[in-house]
Order: structure tokens, then sequence, then C-alpha cells
């Protein structure tokens, strides 16, 4: 029997991140991925998913943990144990600070790949990743400095990012998909701009939709995963914008009502007869939707999803599906 062939170190690196995985040794795998990114050679697609996942690992954890510490700051403050909330407290804190340092440290592993990754999905990839991770610093709940510039390196990342795909990408592309998902992601929960959230998400998704018509099956699967969580998004969005604005709409009204019992309105007609609608959106026009072309389910891309980072669902976070 012929000898396996030697590996070369950035290759041995590869190898054991993907041992430490499957012993779920995220923190080894991490560091073996670090230094794999470190040696200068260009990263494939799987070593890209590789990196993501052993990051995306970590911080996830982290995040969990700081959403149990919010509950229980709340719980004990409500409860009157000033003690227990201050030290919960100031774990969170300790908590926000781990993500603080394990986001920045990414930065800085992304920072040289970025300089010299071919254009296209190597590139909006690790822009993206750029993006996901300062989004986590901006969202961090137990952060209380300023975010402006967090948030506004955040978005000038994305905004690169989807430049490059643009340009690069076809619209059906899983890292392209992705993108979408995790800007529209970001309007809604860090810039709070729902109806630019809709938009983002609903573009991307009626524009694969669109380019799929016709193509084969495989091409469906590929770029199943993504367009149903986009999907799953905008309805959810849409469900909370016409909440907020039937609630603004119920408010008018009772002022309304409030104002037409006054002596200046003494004459003024019912309600119900100047035509006052208690509907205050339209429903959004009929959409295109994954599930009414497509049946079958998604094809996984290994064992691994965090290429997109779909599926991620977070309890704090009115169960927002994100593609880090």
């Amino acid at each position: 029997e012929d000898a396996a062939l030697p590996l070369e170190p950035h290759e041995k690196l590869t190898v054991l991140a993907k041992i430490a995985e499957n012993a779920g040794r995220m923190e080894d795998m991490k560091g073996y991925m670090k230094e794999r990114a470190e040696t200068g050679v260009a990263l494939n697609a799987d070593e890209r998913d590789l990196l993501s996942a052993a990051y995306k690992a970590i911080v996830a954890e982290l995040r969990s943990s700081m959403d149990i510490m919010l509950e229980e700051i709340g719980e004990q403050a409500q409860a009157g144990n000033r003690k227990r909330a201050h030290s919960a407290q100031a774990y969170g804190a300790k908590l926000g600070g781990f993500l603080k340092q394990l986001c920045g440290e990414l930065h800085e592993v992304l920072d040289p790949l970025i300089a010299k990754a071919e254009f296209g999905e190597p590139t909006v990839f690790y822009l993206k990743l750029k993006a996901d991770y300062y989004r986590y610093m901006a969202e961090n709940p137990m952060s209380k400095g300023k975010k402006e510039g967090l948030i506004q390196d955040c978005k000038g990342a994305y905004i690169a990012a989807l430049k490059e795909a643009d340009k690069h990408l076809l619209t059906t592309h899983p890292v392209r998909l992705g993108l979408s998902l995790n800007y529209a992601v970001f309007q809604h929960e860090v810039l709070r701009d729902t109806a630019a959230a809709i938009y983002t998400a609903d573009t991307a998704r009626r524009g694969a939709v669109e380019s799929l018509t016709g193509m084969p099956e495989e091409a469906w699967r590929d770029a199943a995963s993504a367009i149903v969580r986009l999907e799953d998004n905008v309805a959810m969005w849409r469900e909370e914008l016409d909440m907020a604005q039937q609630r603004e709409g119920e408010a008018a009204m009772l002022e309304e009502c409030d104002t037409s019992f006054s002596p200046k309105t003494a004459d003024r007609k019912p309600l119900f007869q100047q035509g006052v609608s208690r509907r205050v959106s339209q429903a959004p026009p009929p959409a295109l939707s994954l599930r009414s072309c497509f049946a079958s389910p998604a094809r996984e891309r290994g064992d691994r999803t965090s290429m997109l980072d779909v599926g991620e669902l977070d309890a704090s976070r009115a169960r927002t599906r994100r593609a880090p």
C-alpha cells in the first residue's frame, strides 16, 4: 500500500480543526482555524466555513448566557434582591467583555484575509462575517457604552459586502442570500427600521425565486434554506409593522373621540359617519413563495450551516432568523 502523502502545515491545521469540531472542542477548533488563517495561504470554501463555525459556536453560547443573565437581573430586581441583581449584572458585564474580545480577535484575523481575498464569494464572505461581528457587539445588551461607531462600522461592512455581491454573485448564490438575510436583521434589530428590513429581505427573496423559475431542482435546493428564512422574516415583520400601525390608528381614533365631545365639535358627525376605517395598513401584495414552488427539503452543507448562519433562533429577539 502507498504511504499517505505528508500534510502541509496549513492542511494539518485544517484537519485538527475538524477533529476538534467532532470532539465538541470549539475553543480548540477556533485556535486551529485562527492559526490556519494566519499562515497566509488562502482559505478554500470549506475552510471559510470552519473558521466561521468555530467562532460562531462560542459567540452563540456567550449571547445565550447574556440573555439568561438579563432574565436573572429582571427577576431578582423585581423580587427586591438587589445584591443578587447586582451580582448578575456584574457577571453579565464580564460575559459582554468576553464577547467584545472575541469579536475583536476575529476582526484582526479577517482584515488580512479581506485584503488578499479574490473578488466574489471570498470577499463577500469575509465582509459579511466582519459586519456580523460588529452587529453582535452592537446588540450586546450588557454594554452601556456608545454604540454609534459600532453601528456605522457594521453598516459600512454590510454595504461593502452587498456591493461586491451585486457585482460578482448571482441573486441565487447562498452567500449573497445569507448576506441579505443578516443585513435585514441588522436593519430591524439595530437600526429599528422594520420597513427597510422588509424591503431588503423581500427584494432578495423575490430576486432569487424569480431567477430560479424553470431551473433544475438542484439549483432550488442550494438556495432553499435561505429563501425560506427570508420569507419567514418578511411575514413576521409585516405582521409586526401592521400591529404597530394599527395601535397608532386606534390611538388616533381615541383622540378623535375625545375631541368630538368638546363644545367646539358638538355638531361633528359620529366617527362611523365620517368614514374612519379601522384598517390601518393594506395587505401586502401577493408574493412568490418558495413553499408554493418547491416542496423538497433543503440540502445540508455537511453538518454545518455556518456559511449562511441560517436557522439560528434567538429567544430574546422575537424568533428572528438570522443568516452569521
